[in-house]
């Protein structure tokens, strides 16, 4: 499947995209072992180019946890940001996709790892999810994308070291 969004258009929540995401997949998404393959060409999210290949894949409904859970792989992803800096970034995420029984909707555990680094050094910074971060739809249907629980560390020059932790009742993402 080609999404060609051509010279730019702005989506309901005000996110300009521009250029073509290709997505080819394996079987149905929703069966265990199916893989889609994601891949950027001239493609921006406002004004920020993205280049590269991101593979999902389902690894099956999880009976402890009660969700499907899929994995995400991206290697030697690009990040172009506005003032012309490009990020490389390798990471590998696992996200659960839990089904609620309740009126609110469902929610989206995160956990994972990985690497940035820029095009002006060498110098990477690592980041783990030490807790994992949770996404409610209701706050993302209210267009909040900050995470309402879980911590983020992050590992740069150095012994330097950033702990975000994320906490919130509501969709207002206090950290």
């Amino acid at each position: 499947m080609t999404i060609d969004f051509g010279t730019g258009c702005v989506s309901e929540r005000g996110i300009e995209k521009k250029g073509i995401v290709t997505i080819a997949y394996t079987d149905s998404f929703l069966a265990k072992g199916s893989t889609a393959s994601i891949g950027f060409e001239n493609f921006s999210l406002n004004g920020q180019s993205l280049k590269g290949t991101r593979i999902l894949e389902n690894l099956g409904f999880q009976y402890e946890n009660k969700s499907i859970r899929f994995s995400s792989v991206s290697s030697d992803f690009q990040i172009t940001s506005l003032k012309g800096v490009t990020y490389m970034l390798d990471h590998v995420h696992i996200k659960d996709f839990k089904l609620s029984t309740e009126e609110r909707g469902f929610r989206i555990y995160l956990e994972g790892y990985g690497t940035i680094a820029t095009d002006l050094d060498d110098e990477k910074t690592f980041f783990e999810i030490i807790s994992p971060v949770v996404y409610l739809q209701e706050c993302m249907s209210a267009g909040s994308s900050i995470p309402s629980q879980g911590s983020l560390q992050l590992k740069g020059r150095g012994n330097q070291q950033v702990l975000f932790t994320f906490n919130s009742e509501d969709c207002g993402g206090s950290r």
